[in-house]
């Protein structure tokens, strides 16, 4: 069963299920065994509202399916489906702040040593690079290091479509139905990342840099090749004609040119002729010649696209590549990060990198600006102030100085192609980014190279960066050296190497430090020698000036010989009492006519300590770990792994969460013991901790009845802070054979630490439940033996909504208002009847409905449920999927509110007929506002939508239209509403009806055709509305024509209609008008509501 997105509400009644990890035998179809899931439930307060969606199933590298939901919350729901004959095989799961983990055992190791890319294994980023099964049939990849292991890839039915010399590389497409030769023989194929997707991230803007007096010199970039990797060129604007001289596509694509329009501004920004404006457009460098090196399609850029562009540039004679675009940058040298260091070494071309858009924050510089040999590029505005957007160092990691350069990069005009942004004058258009910046550089080194040819790259990187202008408001993570300045790197003659220090870092404490000392060569390749003048200026992590004393140069005048160099030395002293943090600034070197820029950075450590972790396994001896941090503040994760049993971390003062896994093999039935640490690890001073397997106990969990089967279980624990989940681990398993857990350290408050363990059995077709959660501390091993009478019994109807679909059923168990739960599966015929089991022990429950067609079919309807409460012993009866569905506002909901001048609607459009809530993967929809008959504003989704208003009281009308062909009924949906309404001061529930209709079906949702039909009715009110007034009409047509029906009231808000229907088989269509006491309407059409036989 494939999975595509689908759009489901959730009101404010509804549970934010917050499930983190689900195992099942197999997911819909064939014969579904029950899965269990860890996560956070999280009740909506009064005045909220839940909405979320099915994501999407993805194939990882193992062969193993994942299907992911992810609520309005944001936290996803995983359910992991293993591959065949990997039934046995257990999977760890960490959710983090941005990640969702799903690592099988057998791959803990290659992903804790880096052989084997964590990316591949973190399902809600490659839901969100579109490696869906429902978008791929297959996996792209990056193989490093296959060397002579070629052969070995060759057998595994893996297509290599480009091999990278560069980086000892090829890219490779892997069908996912064949993932088995590839990961069988993954130990012969050398390092595997996943070919992830990057993002592409002039008037004023060119006189800004000093271009033009460049010009007047004659330097313009000709005889230079630059080439620009991004989204490809419109080579017929005319500002562009002519200037392409060779180009290929790398995205695999069929539409050449530019169907985006960022590659085609670059491109315009650096080497436009600014034709069709009279010149007013030109670019940096009119007279270079453009290389077309299209990576970039509509949704990214393949990293193995970027990496055969760059290769390419390099070996088509390029100066200077053009790189707008980029991802997250880790400690870890990646691919591309290797071909700019090696491309630049290989073939003297310089990497001019857009720094990234993730500003303000510290170390959010992107790969591959991150690379050495690149100059990462920041943005500034006209004024040469930082953009807010544009991404800030030091470089994650070693902290060294990046971005290095700045330009300006906030709404610069140039040529326009396919793309959108801010309209200006024909033919061009106005964007801003870090991806606007780095062409006026591309274009200031095109201008250098082709007034001194024989510079090297890290030459051109020197003299860009050293003739930078400073800006003195910002600092040196925030602009490296400065703003580009063409016409002062064509006149200096000298530079410095290298162009920025980095001096690292200072461990804390700081009262004994080293003074740290750096040579600093001043070159001069002139004819004649230059006398400069010293001076340093620096700042604190407090923007206030470092002070005296802290930094200091061997000298203060230097003169540097033609044709030589000269050396001086940079020493800076952190046993000063000032704040710890990062401290940077520029050394400038005065002369006439020339001023050599040099930023330099070092760290003074916070306040940091040594955590040794180290453990020992089930037969006494050092066993290899895995260790997941988290630090309570920040969110931020830290990963240890350790093959031989010790390692040690260094980590700033602070409260860390920490699970640890210890195991002495990583297969099937290996003994494995987990251990979580409720209370924070609190790291004011080193810290040891020490966790012997031989501690941890047991997990027995039995039923007193034969022909029972445990099918899955899982052990699970969360952090929470207030609201807010911290993080999560735990470990799916068929059983609990083989795993032992046991706390460490001492208990916390029940609102900070929840544990659960979860176990689904199966008799037949019926499901058994079970589920002990626990606030405050982790089990030490669990021995429980459960009988009939610590279940309660819940006989079942799933209704038939259409003939072949598959369906299953999701059960989660919930304590609290903020507590851990467990989802438990099972496929479900329908229609059928059935009885579940719930572990009766003060829980109450929550469930989930998934549909599909068929066995291979995406998921196309979705419902939800309330938490119920089970009493053990007791017996109950549910229906699902009844109907009519249609809109829905149960009690307590708020689903049309106000706040201030803002009207939000969140409202479900199909409920099912016992008040459950839903969504479906509608063939069209849409939501409009009007006020006083006038339209405010359209959404394109039919449940969804807000708007600012204006704060005068006004009469509103909110539309919303849903067509589907997901299953029979129900198949087009209108609703509209009309009430009065004006500014508020808080969030207010505005008042709004629906009108629900609860008909006697049958499983198969129809009624007797040829006999008078009682129909009930039900307003379901907003706010203080009441319904006083109702007029039905019915269709037996598909709303052809329509019949007046009569509705007699039987209560406040309530009618009963009796419908004589027709003979034969069909379908009965509704039509309501309902009038509230303040003259608010409600008109609902249901085509399809309920069949007839």
């Amino acid at each position: 069963m494939s999975i595509r997105r689908i759009g489901i509400h959730r009101s404010a009644r509804g549970r934010a299920a917050v499930i983190a990890a689900v195992s099942a035998v197999a997911l819909l179809g064939g014969a579904m065994s029950p899965t269990t899931a860890a996560g956070q439930v999280a009740r909506s307060e009064p005045g909220g509202d839940r909405a979320g969606g099915v994501r999407g199933q993805v194939t990882l590298l193992s062969g193993d399916k994942v299907t992911v939901l992810e609520h309005e919350s944001g936290v996803p729901t995983a359910f992991v489906q293993p591959a065949k004959g990997r039934e046995r095989v257990r999977f760890d799961v960490q959710r983090t702040r941005t990640e969702l983990l799903v690592v099988p055992h057998d791959a803990v190791a290659d992903v804790g040593s880096g052989k084997l890319d964590r990316r591949l294994f973190d399902v809600k980023g490659l839901l969100e690079q579109g490696y869906d099964d429902a978008r791929r049939s297959d996996l792209p990849l990056i193989v490093q290091g296959v060397g002579a292991r070629a052969e070995a890839l060759g057998t595994t039915g893996t297509t290599v479509h480009h091999r990278f010399d560069a980086v000892d590389a090829v890219a490779a497409i892997q069908a996912k139905a064949t993932t088995k030769a590839l990961w069988d023989a993954r130990s012969s194929v050398g390092r595997i990342w996943l070919d992830g997707l990057r993002k592409p991230t002039l008037d004023v803007s060119v006189p800004q840099i000093g271009a033009p007096a460049a010009w007047e010199a004659g330097y313009t970039g000709k005889g230079v090749k630059v080439a620009v990797v991004d989204t490809g060129i419109d080579a017929e604007h005319p500002d562009l004609a002519g200037k392409v001289v060779d180009r290929r596509d790398f995205t695999g694509g069929d539409r050449p040119g530019d169907q985006i329009g960022h590659g085609t501004h670059v491109a315009s920004t650096i080497a436009g002729t600014g034709a069709k404006s009279g010149g007013k457009y030109k670019g940096v460098a009119p007279d270079a010649s453009l290389l077309d090196a299209k990576v970039c399609g509509e949704y990214g850029c393949f990293e193995s696209g970027i990496l055969a562009g760059m290769q390419w540039a390099a070996e088509s004679g390029a100066k200077v590549v053009n790189m707008s675009l980029g991802g997250q940058d880790t400690e870890d040298l990646d691919p591309l990060e290797q071909a700019v260091n090696t491309l630049s070494a290989q073939h003297g071309v310089l990497f001019v990198v857009a720094a990234g858009n993730s500003g303000p924050g510290e170390q959010t510089v992107g790969s591959p600006a991150s690379a050495d040999a690149a100059l990462a590029v920041g943005a500034v505005d006209k004024q040469d102030r930082i953009a807010p957007f544009s991404s800030r160092g030091p470089r994650a990691g070693d902290r060294a100085v990046k971005p290095e350069i700045t330009a300006p990069g906030v709404a610069i005009t140039a040529a326009k192609a396919g793309g959108g942004g801010e309209p200006a004058p024909g033919g061009y258009v106005a964007f801003s980014g870090t991806s606007m910046a780095t062409p006026h550089v591309a274009g200031a080194a095109a201008i250098l190279a082709g007034q001194r040819p024989g510079l090297s790259a890290a030459q051109s990187k020197a003299v860009l960066m050293g003739s930078a202008k400073p800006n003195p408001e910002l600092s040196v993570p925030t602009q490296g050296a400065g703003r580009v300045d063409v016409q002062r790197a064509t006149r200096q003659t000298v530079h410095t190497d290298p162009p920025a220090l980095s001096l690292g870092t200072a461990v804390w404490p700081h009262q004994d430090d080293p003074k740290i000392t750096r040579k600093l060569a001043y070159r001069n390749p002139s004819t004649q020698a230059v006398t400069f003048t010293l001076a340093l200026t620096a700042t604190g992590p407090d923007g206030k000036p470092a002070p005296k004393g802290m930094f200091g140069l061997s000298t203060d005048r230097v003169t540097v010989p033609a044709g030589a160099e000269t050396t001086v030395e940079l020493t800076a002293d952190t046993t000063l009492d000032t704040p710890d943090g990062g401290y940077g600034g520029q050394v400038t070197a005065t002369a006439e006519g020339q001023a050599v820029v040099t930023p330099f950075a070092v760290h003074k450590e916070v306040e940091s300590y040594e955590l040794a972790l180290s453990a020992l396994g089930r037969d006494g001896a050092p066993s290899s770990f895995q260790a997941l941090l988290i630090n309570t503040a920040t969110g931020e994760p830290v990963r240890v792994w350790s093959p031989k049993g010790t390692s040690t971390r260094r980590l700033p003062k602070g409260d860390y969460q920490l699970f640890v896994t210890v195991s002495t093999g990583w297969r099937p039935g290996d003994p494995f013991s987990m251990f979580f640490r409720p209370t924070p690890l609190s790291m004011t001073k080193d810290q040891s901790v020490a966790l012997d397997a031989r501690q941890a106990q047991p997990i027995s969990v039995k039923i007193d009845k034969p022909g029972l089967a445990q099918t899955v279980g899982q052990v699970g624990g969360w952090w929470s802070a207030g609201d807010r989940i911290v993080g999560g681990a735990g470990t799916l398993t068929r059983d609990f054979e083989n795993l032992f857990t046991a706390q460490s350290g001492p208990d916390a408050p029940a609102d900070v630490f929840s544990a659960v363990i979860a176990a689904g059995f199966l008799a037949g077709n019926e499901p058994y439940n079970l589920a002990w959660l626990r606030s405050g501390r982790m089990f030490d091993g669990l021995a429980e033996v459960l009988a009939d009478r610590d279940f309660a019994a819940v006989r079942t109807d799933y209704h038939r909504t259409k003939t072949g679909a598959i369906g299953v059923k999701l059960t989660t168990p919930m304590l609290g208002p903020l507590a851990i739960a467990f989802a438990m599966g099972g496929d479900v015929d329908q229609p059928g009847t059935r009885t579940e089991y719930y572990h009766g022990n003060g829980l109450t429950w929550t469930s989930d409905y998934l549909q599909a067609p068929g066995p291979d079919d995406p998921i196309n309807f979705a419902l939800f449920n309330d938490p119920v409460g089970y009493q053990p012993g007791r017996t109950y009866r549910e229906s699902w999927n009844k109907t009519v569905l249609g809109p829905s506002l149960p009690d307590g909901s708020t689903s049309v509110v106000r706040d201030g001048n803002k009207i939000t609607n969140s409202q479900s459009l199909l409920g099912d007929g016992t008040d459950r809530w839903g969504g479906v993967v509608y063939d069209f929809g849409r939501t409009s506002l009007f006020r006083d008959g006038v339209k405010v504003g359209d959404s394109p989704r039919p449940n969804r939508g807000s708007w600012e208003v204006p704060a005068d009281e006004a009469t509103y009308r909110l539309e919303s239209e849903q067509k589907h062909s997901a299953f029979d009924f129900s198949t087009h949906i209108q609703l509209a509403q009309t009430f009065r309404s004006g500014h508020t001061d808080t969030s207010t529930d505005l008042p709004v009806s629906v009108i629900r209709y609860t008909p006697d079906v049958d499983v198969d949702n129809r009624a007797k055709a040829g006999q008078l039909f009682r129909l009930p009715i039900q307003a379901q009110t907003q706010s203080s509305a009441r319904v006083l007034r109702l007029e039905l009409s019915v269709s037996y047509d598909d709303g052809k024509t329509w019949q007046k029906a009569y509705a007699i009231p039987t209560g406040a808000a309530k009618w009963a209609a009796y419908l004589r229907h027709p003979a034969g088989q069909g379908f009965v269509s509704l039509k309501a008008k309902a009038v509230d006491h303040r003259g608010g309407t409600t008109e609902q059409t249901i085509i399809r509501a309920y069949g007839l036989k």
